[in-house]
């Protein structure tokens, strides 16, 4: 389950959260085909998910996530959400639909492993788990925290957890050069440029922002942590 906070500037073919590379593994971004239209793309089973629609307007903050909960016998759901409304799903227990997470691939934030399709916007927030039934718990946090009133942490045990507020943000003279999870599974990453510590408001005030500016491709982006683990 993954879960996020951004501002996501115009934009298509790009991927915010994956373990995708060469057709393989999983990406959870912005559709290739329709502008600013949410895909949730696995590399097994029904491929990319998306609304076929936009799902955002570009600049406005939203919550965004995606969901595989597994059923058994490497079958799942697949749904995604933004601001909490499901905008599409594969809820078809016939079919196949393991998450194709490839133990080759390097874990990114911001892109996907040596390709072009790297993230355009401010991230405040990401969030990962290993539960798919936090998603209402993660969505009133994320509700408290920047469009109500702050809420105190982050509900259950994340498997990861990037905030720009936190102490992983390792930046020097305004240059994000790593962002550490900070729940101290994963060191600061790697990232070849185009990541600012920035902030944006939100309607719960301002908040700091890791702003990527979507001007790099190949290994420079977004945030490389390595071969994880499924």
């Amino acid at each position: 389950a993954i879960f996020c906070v951004v501002a996501p500037d115009d934009q298509s073919s790009r991927i915010l959260v994956g373990n995708f590379h060469s057709g393989s593994g999983f990406g959870f971004g912005i559709s290739d085909g329709v502008g600013n239209s949410m895909k949730f793309w696995t590399s097994a089973g029904g491929a990319s998910l998306e609304s076929g629609v936009s799902d955002y307007t570009p600049g406005e903050p939203v919550t965004v996530a995606a969901i595989w909960a597994g059923l058994g016998d490497n079958r799942g759901e697949k749904v995604t959400y933004v601001n909490g409304s499901a905008i599409a799903s594969n809820i078809d227990p016939d079919v196949p639909l393991q998450p194709g997470y490839n133990g080759n691939n390097d874990f990114r934030i911001g892109a996907g492993s040596t390709l072009v399709q790297d993230f355009k916007g401010h991230i405040a927030e990401v969030l990962v788990y290993q539960d798919a039934g936090v998603r209402a718990a993660v969505e009133n946090y994320f509700a408290e925290k920047y469009f109500r009133a702050p809420s105190a942490s982050a509900p259950g045990t994340p498997l990861y957890h990037f905030d720009a507020a936190g102490s992983g943000v390792q930046e020097s003279g305004g240059t994000v050069t790593g962002w550490a999870d900070e729940t101290g599974q994963l060191g600061a990453g790697t990232n070849g440029g185009g990541a600012t510590l920035s902030s944006f408001d939100f309607p719960n005030g301002s908040f700091p922002t890791v702003d990527l500016d979507g001007g790099h491709f190949g290994n420079n982006a977004g945030f490389s942590y390595g071969v994880q683990a499924a």
